[in-house]
C-alpha cells in the first residue's frame, strides 16, 4: 500500500468520524485544537499527522485512534 493511499484513506475515516458525530471542520478544529488549514490537508489526504494529531482527533471524534486505520 503506497504513502498517499494510506492518507486518502485515514482522511476518509477522518471524516466518517466527523459526520457520526455531526461535527463541522470549524468545530473539530476548535476540539482538537488542530488548525483548519492542517485538517483540511488530513482530511483530503494530502499531508502526514502525528501520532498526537491522530490522539486528539480521535478524542474529540469520540472514537479509538484505531477507528482511523479500521479498511480493509
Amino acid at each position: 500500500m503506497e504513502l498517499n493511499e494510506v492518507q486518502h484513506k485515514f482522511g476518509a475515516r477522518l471524516c466518517r468520524a466527523m459526520e457520526a458525530k455531526g461535527l463541522s471542520q470549524s468545530k473539530l478544529s476548535g476540539l482538537s485544537k488542530i488548525s483548519k488549514t492542517h485538517l483540511r490537508q488530513i482530511m483530503d489526504g494530502e499531508c502526514n499527522t502525528s501520532l498526537d494529531s491522530i490522539r486528539r482527533l480521535a478524542i474529540a471524534c469520540e472514537v479509538e485512534p484505531k477507528f482511523f486505520f479500521d479498511w480493509e
